[in-house]
């Protein structure tokens, strides 16, 4: 653990982001080759863990966990990394989650938590826990008005925890606790000075434009189950949106967009762009020959009463219940990965083309990856994940949202880049002062439905830095 610094020291250090004079905790560099930085404080009944990333001079990631969490540094590194939808889907624990249980010890019943009453768990603790900070931070914790505030939210706890496996809530309601920890070291990071003033629950649609009393007008397009009302040193008011998820995984959020192809055609063949971009001509014509080649091309992707493509290439799985795919899928699997890499060597040679036209074609490139990656309208919100089955090895992450560090990149018009393509995914690279790239994107081709091939699409990840 690194050594205690004085408040005014921390409160300098947040301002500034300035981590030059500290010896950070863990060092390592990402799977996409970015220098990072973990500076680890204690805060309360948590520590919280920054990730300061060197490469694009960014706080990329807020980790929370108890003290009696024991993560080893490996643990802590990966704590919500980015997967692969695909790859998501094919994990055991991701099988366990959709099953709702948890492993049981030998000779004991599993235990149950149905996946709503866990995401509730955690997102009252969270909502509890910050309302808790704002009466501490008053003065006023355990008063009257403070009991009132919660009693709506702890009778609401009480009902949906009644009957349920108290391991399990525990569990849960250490997700929230260890959320809200993160979510008040990102407020300190990333909003120095102010402080929270009011905290309201707003996963319905219309309970922002209440809480904010018609400053955000945000419908269900605003992810965020929780709101925040910031008041800043200059007595002026903002509100920051939690949207708040809890996972028995260790890491793995899926946050990744993933846009039609057609519709992304038409935007990179506008603007500076002479060249018309073909990608879902090639990949709809690849799928006709797959589908023609396997005798399917007469049915429709999915039908509730006849045949379907959907149907004859997937089993429903003898645990769950669920579709997934079979051995005609999977040969089926092998042509559609061949159109993948078709599909994105087209989406390569497009965005070689628009780089070709200077300044103007990076710039392009940048408002294509704003689009997908990130958002300038609406309430600002972040992410909030509650992780881990075991009461050792909890933790939180929180990363941006709305407000992604990759936006100012995105939007500078100095920003230049270069491309490269493996199999079915480009990706692109920020060109450094010395020349050298910096992953920030990976854009990967893939049919939109397992098992159904309805239409192509692109899978956009940001690199693991973020």
């Amino acid at each position: 653990m690194q050594e205690l610094i004085t408040f005014k020291a921390y409160n300098a250090l947040i301002e500034s982001h300035d981590f030059s004079n500290l010896t950070p905790y863990h060092s390592y560099s990402s799977d996409d080759g970015h220098a990072v930085d973990v500076h680890v404080f204690r805060n309360g009944e948590h520590k919280t863990a920054i990730f300061h990333n060197k490469s694009l001079d960014a706080i990329t990631k807020i980790v929370a966990f108890p003290h009696t969490s024991n993560l080893s540094k490996e643990e802590l590194m990966h704590a919500g990394k980015e997967v692969e939808q695909d790859k998501l889907n094919e994990s055991v624990e991701f099988i366990q989650e959709k099953m709702q249980t948890v492993t049981p010890s030998a000779g004991e019943p599993p235990t149950k938590l149905d996946n709503d009453p866990a995401g509730k768990i955690a997102e009252i603790h969270l909502y509890k826990e910050l309302v808790n900070n704002r009466h501490s931070q008053t003065g006023t914790f355990g008063s009257k008005e403070h009991k009132t505030e919660l009693k709506q939210h702890d009778d609401e706890l009480n009902k949906i925890t009644k009957g349920q496996d108290q391991n399990q809530v525990a569990i849960r309601a250490a997700h929230g606790k260890a959320m809200a920890a993160a979510v008040i070291k990102h407020v300190e990071e990333h909003h120095p000075g102010a402080t929270i003033t009011r905290v309201g629950r707003t996963s319905k649609d219309g309970d922002i434009g209440r809480f904010t009393k018609g400053v955000h007008t945000d419908g269900q397009e605003n992810p965020s189950d929780v709101t925040l009302e910031l008041t800043h040193s200059d007595v002026e008011q903002s509100y920051l949106g939690v949207s708040a998820k809890s996972t028995g995984k260790t890491s793995g959020n899926i946050t990744a967009k993933n846009p039609g192809v057609a519709g992304q055609d038409e935007f990179l063949s506008g603007g500076p762009a002479t060249r018309k971009s073909e990608a879902n001509k090639i990949a709809m014509a690849g799928k006709e020959k797959v589908l023609k080649k396997f005798k399917m091309d007469h049915l429709p992707a999915r039908s509730k009463t006849g045949d379907s493509i959907h149907a004859r290439v997937t089993d429903p799985d003898p645990k769950t219940g669920k579709p997934v795919v079979n051995a005609l899928g999977k040969k089926m699997n092998v042509d559609f990965k061949e159109n993948n890499e078709e599909t994105a060597r087209e989406l390569q040679k497009q965005l070689e083309h628009l780089m070709s036209k200077g300044a103007k074609g990076h710039q392009h490139i940048g408002q294509w990856l704003h689009n997908n990656l990130v958002s300038d309208k609406g309430m600002t919100w972040i992410k909030a994940t509650g992780h881990g089955k075991d009461l050792k090895k909890i933790h939180a992450v929180v990363k941006h949202g709305s407000e992604s560090p990759l936006g100012a990149i995105f939007k500078h018009k100095d920003t230049r880049y270069v491309i490269h393509r493996s199999g079915s995914a480009v990706s692109i690279h920020r060109v450094e002062k010395d020349g050298k790239p910096t992953m920030l994107v990976r854009v990967a081709t893939k049919p939109n439905s397992h098992g159904a091939y309805s239409s192509q699409m692109y899978n956009f990840t940001p690199a693991s830095g973020f």
